[in-house]
């Protein structure tokens, strides 16, 4: 795990894990990823179906 540990902390730029704004940016990724998915499901499925014969 001491691996990994490193690896995460490169990942997160050095933030810390406690602060207001790591938590601010967790929520923002969230409903980023949110919004996104249901776009997806929304314009691309229904649009990939017209060219799939199922």
């Amino acid at each position: 795990m001491e691996i990994m540990k490193g690896y995460n902390v490169d990942y997160l730029y050095h933030k810390d894990l406690n602060s207001e704004e790591y938590k601010m940016e967790k929520h923002i990724y969230k409903y980023f990823y949110i919004l996104i998915s249901l776009y997806f499901f929304r314009f691309v499925l229904p649009f990939l179906e017209t060219f799939l014969p199922c």
